[in-house]
């Protein structure tokens, strides 16, 4: 199998892409890890760990689902209790879960039984009485239980967590930390909590953002932690570094303010690939496909000298650059290029074989 992608990103932008990717190359996912919304919002505020949410999803996209047994996992893991019943009925459901009763739990193989019953009981008398299982996912659950089982070595709960779930890829949080995204808006206004950005939880930005930060709620001040010896050597190995679809500032740009990813990226060899989005992003309000560019660059910049960006891969029918926004992109050394990445079947998104397949071509 073809080795060498890394995808800075986060969210389900990248399902589908790494639902195809999985069978051709070994790729490396270092996913954004301060999701401040949904399930991952209630696991954090009790247990202070980095967000799981984008972790499980990703997990499951690359997970072998060739035989019934890994089926029948994938689907128990993708599981989430209802949102609107009772506080009472969601914890009765979730000890039936626990204690081995729930259908769902029956499809498991004995072995699968036995692994993720253990963890999710090793979490069960340590979830808070007011702890919310309205739509918790049980994926996340089972993480972690297992991450607090691990006494949260990272290293620890990701070999366990990809050995179990039979991985094909690596996945991994780009810092090991419970932090949160702050963004200045162009109008002066501060915004904390990934949440309140991205236009699903809470009502679309009508403001530009004009910075992202890291922000450290406990010590009440923008931090940036540095990089993971681990994450280092993942970016210097690979073949094709890319910032892919998906949540602009809160999916890609703020995994580039980890103290020293920059540099690195500065320092691989690798193909430095800007995948824009097809669909609107709501944290672009304002911006054009030559501002978000420029937006990307900035942000490497601060810590890297090299070329941070190299390549802006575009769709030919549905991006747009103008003659002069291309000679400036080509100003800065960076080539710009148009393939087919749309079916009438996908639209109006990227069509994940088209673009999978054009990826691959870069590593050859």
């Amino acid at each position: 199998m073809e080795k060498g992608m890394l995808f800075f990103s986060g969210g389900t932008a990248l399902k589908e892409l790494s639902i195809f990717l999985k069978e051709k190359v070994f790729s490396v996912h270092l996913l954004t890890a301060f999701d401040s919304g949904g399930s991952s919002a209630e696991i954090r505020k009790h247990f202070q760990v980095f967000a799981l949410g984008d972790l499980r999803n990703r997990l499951l996209s690359l997970m072998d689902i060739s035989s019934e047994a890994q089926r029948n996992k994938h689907k128990f893991l993708s599981y989430r209790l209802p949102q609107t019943r009772s506080p009472e009925a969601l914890r009765e459901e979730f000890k039936t879960i626990v204690q081995g009763e729930h259908p769902l739990v029956l499809t498991l193989s004995r072995e699968d039984r036995e692994v993720i019953l253990f963890y999710l009981q090793y979490l069960y008398p340590r979830l808070p009485q007011n702890f919310s299982l309205a739509k918790a996912s049980i994926g996340n659950l089972f993480l972690l239980g297992l991450y607090l089982h691990k006494q949260k070595d990272l290293n620890s709960f990701l070999e366990f967590s990809h050995t179990f779930l039979q991985i094909k890829g690596l996945v991994r949080p780009i810092v090991d930390a419970s932090l949160d995204l702050l963004v200045y808006l162009e109008s002066g206004e501060k915004i904390l909590g990934q949440h309140k950005i991205t236009g699903k939880e809470c009502p679309p930005l009508k403001k530009k953002i004009k910075n992202i930060y890291l922000y450290d709620k406990q010590k009440k001040e923008i931090v940036r932690p540095a990089i993971a010896r681990e994450v280092r050597q993942y970016i210097l190995k690979s073949k094709l570094i890319l910032y892919p679809m998906g949540s602009f500032f809160s999916s890609i740009l703020c995994s580039l303010l980890v103290e020293g990813v920059g540099r690195t990226i500065g320092q691989s060899k690798a193909r430095k690939i800007f995948i824009p989005n097809l669909g609107e992003d709501p944290e672009l309000y304002g911006y054009s496909l030559l501002e978000q560019v420029e937006k990307l660059v900035e942000v490497l910049e601060v810590e890297n000298w090299w070329q941070g960006v190299e390549i802006v891969l575009l769709d030919k029918k549905h991006h747009f650059l103008t003659a002069q926004e291309k000679k400036f992109l080509e100003s800065r050394g960076i080539e710009i290029v148009f393939r087919n990445l749309v079916s009438p079947e996908s639209f109006p998104y990227y069509d994940a074989s088209l673009l999978g397949n054009t990826l691959l071509g870069f590593l050859s």
